[in-house]
């Protein structure tokens, strides 16, 4: 693992992320980091920035249902029927108490808790706000609507009951874990990895503290002593599927993508309903060129959970690489039905309504992705180059100007800006934008650039 960990410390720098969820790296930076115009088939026309998945490329933390020794759910995986009548019973039990004895606080605690589970987030905080008033010193109550609060992305409330419940009772794991990810989730990642390491001093055999110190870690791009966290938690408990989940995610980062795929394989086994897992291993299996596999786990995550946006996004980019544009198109709209600010499927399905010459489609999709993240240069790049194959060159230059403004290292950008000021007659101006692809890429584009430079010279 030496090796690998040598690669970490180089490759797997500024991991963090705001929140629990498939989009942690966010926009900017998926698309920024290598999206430029590859030579591969699927790379699409000169200036174009290539179309993105959902890789996690970032640790996570998911509902811990299944194998973790914790018992806090983090954010929804598709559960069996049976587990959701289950629950269901467990909620009519513990109502059933509350019937027999409104002020029956354990119970109200109890029933918080199943609906947390349930991720009925509304509802358990409005019960377990009623047990605290019912048990004020009980540690278990503030910890418990901490946990709900939490997962309602409330993060400042969030903390402050955990700090209640630890002033009741200072080796209280939950509030530990707890407040740490409500810390982690605020960027404060020192801080949380402080309760972390506080709760796994208290409880060594409590293998989701490793898993919660290692995303910290990770978090501050510390990937070595994230590993060895993950490592840890999977000695404590090697049915921890997270922590598998989370090394494959680090293996991914660093290319060692035979190693991560068995990560992923591990966390679906030790999970069944953990359909994350499939979509990061969808992701590795299209770097690696195989994009039948890849559709392949978008299949399977979506069998667990049929409302999984991103693994109908993974499933379009890769019907795109096999040059499916059509087919691509119908995915990424799946994907919107699903979650109608969804800015990566907006941006992939106006660079795939490009590649089947549906321009005016294609510049509508593009000016949605910039409305849903108008910070991002690349989207910008891609509205100019569709507005350019309508011939609309002053629109173009004006989207393209924005795009260099925001990322001045683009080579694409800078072919598009030339190719709008050669529509307009601009031929001196689009030269010396040529020099520039010239300048940034010395591969395939870089070279198209020189010799499109030549043949605008004069003899």
């Amino acid at each position: 693992m030496k090796a690998v960990n040598r690669q970490m410390s180089r490759r797997f720098t500024r991991r963090s992320f705001l929140k629990y969820s498939l989009w942690v790296l966010g926009f900017a930076l998926l698309l920024g980091s290598g999206c430029g115009r590859s030579d591969t088939a699927a790379s699409g026309a000169a200036g174009a920035d290539t179309i993105v998945g959902t890789s996690g490329s970032a640790p996570t933390a998911v509902d811990t249902d299944a194998a973790n020794d914790d018992g806090m759910p983090l954010h929804p995986t598709a559960r069996p029927r049976k587990q959701e009548e289950d629950l269901e019973a467990q909620a009519a039990a513990a109502r059933a108490d509350l019937e027999r004895n409104p002020r029956d606080g354990e119970a109200v605690v109890r029933l918080g808790r199943i609906l947390t589970r349930m991720h009925k987030y509304t509802d358990a905080i409005t019960q377990l706000k009623r047990a605290v008033k019912l048990l004020p010193q009980q540690s278990e109550a503030h910890s418990a609507l901490g946990i709900a609060t939490l997962e309602n992305e409330e993060n400042v409330s969030a903390a402050r009951h955990f700090r209640r419940a630890l002033e009741l009772d200072s080796v209280n794991v939950e509030a530990l874990n707890g407040w740490g990810r409500a810390l982690f989730n605020r960027g404060k990642h020192d801080a949380a990895i402080l309760q972390h390491q506080r709760a796994a001093t208290l409880a060594p055999q409590h293998s989701d503290s490793y898993v919660y110190w290692g995303m910290a870690l990770a978090g501050k791009g510390q990937n070595e002593e994230a590993f060895a966290m993950y490592q840890q938690a999977m000695h404590v408990n090697p049915n921890n599927f997270m922590a598998h989940y989370n090394a494959g995610i680090l293996l991914h980062s660093v290319g060692e993508h035979l190693k991560a795929i068995d990560k992923f394989r591990l966390a679906t086994i030790l999970n069944p309903y953990f359909y994350q897992a499939h979509i990061e291993w969808g992701n590795v299996l299209t770097e690696l060129g195989d994009h039948p596999g890849c559709i392949e786990q978008c299949r399977k995550a979506i069998e667990i959970n049929p409302r999984c946006a991103p693994a109908y996004l993974n499933w379009g980019l890769a019907l795109h690489n096999q040059s499916e544009f059509k087919a691509a198109a119908e995915k990424y709209e799946q994907a919107l039905a699903i979650n109608p600010v969804y800015a990566i499927a907006y941006n992939n399905r106006g660079y795939t309504l490009t590649e089947l010459g549906r321009y005016e489609e294609a510049v509508v999709s593009f000016k949605q992705a910039a409305k849903l993240t108008p910070s991002n240069p690349y989207v910008y790049n891609n509205l100019g180059r569709a507005l350019l194959k309508q011939g609309q060159f002053e629109a173009a230059l004006k989207q393209i100007a924005k795009s260099v403004k925001m990322a001045p290292d683009n080579p694409h950008a800078y072919q598009n800006w030339a190719d709008a000021l050669i529509g307009l007659g601009r031929k001196e101006e689009a030269i010396a934008k040529l020099q520039k692809v010239t300048a940034l890429d010395a591969g395939k584009l870089g070279q198209e650039a020189y010799e499109q430079i030549r043949r605008l010279q004069p003899q």
